[in-house]
């Protein structure tokens, strides 16, 4: 008697389905150095499709058509945010100028001026001359010009720095250019030293120059005192 001939015992589509895309996914990773996260994955074309890290062409041997086109949308939705995130949008001229002023230290200059009138009016006992008001906000006013000038001179020579560091600044962010910012701490230089005189008299003014001095050597070469951290503590606490 003949030996019964073996019946060939078709697949279904999902078991050949997922052989195949194991054996395309075995050959694309000898080739190409695509492998899979952690141990060989088992169980379901599920399992393949989340375990499995490919390009979107790679992705196409598994999901199909439908899954390389949502693959490749994903890629897309990625390349566009993380150049978003590159290449954020330039502020406008008045945001840059508030950027520029540096808006923390301007909060510090306006309490620290507040807190000097109001220890005077509690140490004398008398109410203040509002009279004077236009004269004390003048004098703030002159006090925040100077305060934009040093950290604005400080902007501009640590331009290299602030690339890196604080990109956000506009200088770095190419939101000013050097000759723009050169133009804004000059300007409120000269306000502030012309405010300074004219209200307060020579004192006060020889004063108000005496600090831009020291802004400016706490930046500027060779000088340069930031990079001594005694010299920068003694500037900044005067």
């Amino acid at each position: 008697t003949r030996a019964p001939i073996p019946t060939m015992v078709r697949p279904s589509a999902a078991a050949a389905r997922t052989a195949c895309a194991c054996a395309a996914v075995a050959l694309l990773s000898a080739g190409s150095g695509v492998a899979f996260q952690g141990a060989a994955p088992r169980g379901s074309l599920r399992n393949h499709q989340r375990r499995f890290v490919a390009a979107p062409e790679l992705a196409s041997v598994v999901t199909g058509p439908r899954g390389l086109r949502r693959s490749t949308a994903q890629a897309t939705a990625a390349e566009g945010s993380s150049a978003g995130e590159a290449n954020p949008p330039k502020a406008g001229p008045l945001r840059a100028f508030w950027k520029f002023l540096r808006p923390h230290t301007i909060r510090g200059t306006i309490l620290g001026s507040s807190a000097m009138v109001s220890r005077v009016v509690m140490e004398t006992g008398q109410a203040p001359d509002w009279t004077l008001l236009p004269t004390a906000a003048l004098g703030v006013l002159a006090l925040l010009c100077g305060n934009g000038y040093i950290v604005g001179i400080n902007q501009i020579y640590d331009v290299s720095i602030d690339v890196i560091n604080k990109p956000f600044l506009p200088v770095a962010a190419q939101e000013l250019s050097v000759g723009q910012a050169w133009m804004l701490i000059l300007a409120m230089a000269a306000g502030g030293t012309f405010l300074s005189y004219k209200l307060f008299g020579p004192l006060i003014g020889s004063l108000y120059a005496f600090g831009l001095f020291l802004g400016t050597i706490y930046s500027v070469p060779p000088l340069r005192l930031k990079k001594s951290a005694v010299a920068a503590a003694l500037i900044i606490a005067i």
